[in-house]
């Protein structure tokens, strides 16, 4: 029995000099994209580093980490989105467009948690569809932009993150 137990372990580790991130088709998500999967730590309230890559979350903004006080508060929130992992937790995320090394992805938590929208709905981050906005994306992703631009108004609107401290015109930008 132990030796069983030895031997599924071994199969599912990675080999010698491998990232335990892999790249697969995100078959549950977007299954045109690929996808890694891996721990992630938040970078800022925009950007993980999943294993050793890192990575973006397509179609939002969130204000840099040096931006006081809002930056900290972003970066935080998607902590805590996060969550405590455990060392088989693992996040998947489908890669919209890759920059080198780093991937503009919609991301998963262990438990199918949508991360870019998240962040868009409590506040932490807007939408950005303008710059991400082309002819070329696929249904689905227009779709997931189109939420994003909603959820981005109900934020607004119902004052969560960092929009709950000041009173903004309807057209006026985050305040970072």
């Amino acid at each position: 029995m132990r030796a069983l137990a030895l031997l599924l372990l071994f199969l599912a580790s990675p080999a010698v000099g491998q990232s335990r991130s892999s790249i697969a088709t995100c078959d549950c998500h977007l299954p045109d994209l690929n996808c890694i999967t891996g721990v992630a730590q938040a970078q800022t309230g925009d950007t993980l580093r999943v294993d050793d890559r890192i990575v973006r979350l397509w179609g939002l903004v969130s204000p840099p980490v040096d931006h006081w006080p809002w930056g900290r508060y972003a970066q935080a929130a998607l902590d805590d989105l996060l969550g405590p992992q455990t060392l088989g937790d693992r996040f998947a995320c489908c890669a919209v467009v890759e920059h080198g090394e780093t991937l503009s992805a919609v991301c998963w938590t262990p438990n199918d948690n949508e991360l870019n929208s998240s962040m868009v709905r409590i506040g932490y981050a807007t939408a950005a569809a303008d710059l991400f906005a082309t002819d070329a994306l696929s249904d689905r992703l227009s779709r997931l932009l189109e939420r994003f631009l909603a959820s981005s108004q109900r934020a607004r609107h119902f004052r969560h993150g960092f929009w709950a401290d000041y009173e903004y015109p309807s057209d006026a930008l985050p305040p970072y």
